[in-house]
């Protein structure tokens, strides 16, 4: 049977991979969510729909916090796993996060938010905020679509399909359209924003869906239903229409 890899950050991570604390020691509140809305069952994820509509096996690598070095790296390591008619779908997430050695272990990494700074005795405050502020420079977008060049041409060689997305404003929105960039068709109308053209086909949030009760910016139950149908529906359109 084919296999559905994904790779990406919090937006496509699976609900039961949420930790169940966060540092201040209280419930992230996608896993209130599932507690005080869905009873406490675990919904399932826009892969896992897309995997049963796809009749795939699934695999999903997506790590909540991770920036695309670590999204890349990860896959990387999965690549000698990827075989002829499987599935790989890459959501890349803001440029903005980066990594940086961990002070403690030396092979573990800490990963660094715009709005979380990790202190660490290698990394003060204001380099960090001018890591930040650089990262937006319009290379480091280009340098994440030419690890496109390399992962399509091991599609190629291999025979499996991979597509692209981004929650992050500006990465896959800005370049042409392509079957190959998840529903850049669609995204012109609706501001090149994919969270805007979600909102526009129901896909809410978990804000949107409690209606501001549980805030959180992340989607619920029904948004990865409708994310899932809408990637399927793209997916399945007969390679000569795009």
């Amino acid at each position: 049977m084919s296999t559905l890899y994904t790779f990406g950050c919090s937006y496509s991570q699976d609900f039961e991979d949420i930790d169940s604390h966060l540092h201040d020691g209280q419930k992230p509140s996608q896993l209130r969510y599932v507690d005080e809305f869905l009873n406490g069952v675990i919904p399932p994820t826009w892969s896992k729909v897309l995997s049963d509509l796809l009749g795939y096996d699934r695999i999903n690598m997506a790590q909540g916090g991770s920036g695309n070095e670590n999204i890349f790296e990860n896959v990387c390591i999965m690549s000698p796993q990827f075989k002829k008619g499987d599935m790989v779908i890459i959501q890349w997430t803001e440029n903005h996060r980066f990594r940086w050695p961990s002070d403690e272990e030396d092979d573990l990494w800490t990963q660094q938010l715009p709005n979380n700074y990790w202190e660490i005795p290698t990394l003060s405050k204001s380099t960090f905020e001018e890591i930040i502020v650089i990262r937006n420079h319009p290379l480091y977008r280009k340098q994440l679509y030419n690890y496109h060049i390399l992962l399509e041409q091991l599609a190629l060689s291999v025979g499996f399909d991979i597509y692209y997305w981004s929650m992050s404003q500006d990465i896959i929105t800005e370049l042409p359209k392509d079957r190959k960039y998840l529903l850049s068709d669609k995204l012109k109308d609706w501001y090149s924003v994919y969270s805007t053209y979600f909102y526009k086909m129901k896909a809410y949030t978990v804000t949107q869906e409690t209606n501001g009760i549980i805030s959180d910016g992340h989607y619920s139950k029904t948004g990865h239903e409708v994310i899932g149908r809408l990637f399927y529906e793209h997916i399945t359109i007969p390679k000569s229409v795009s």
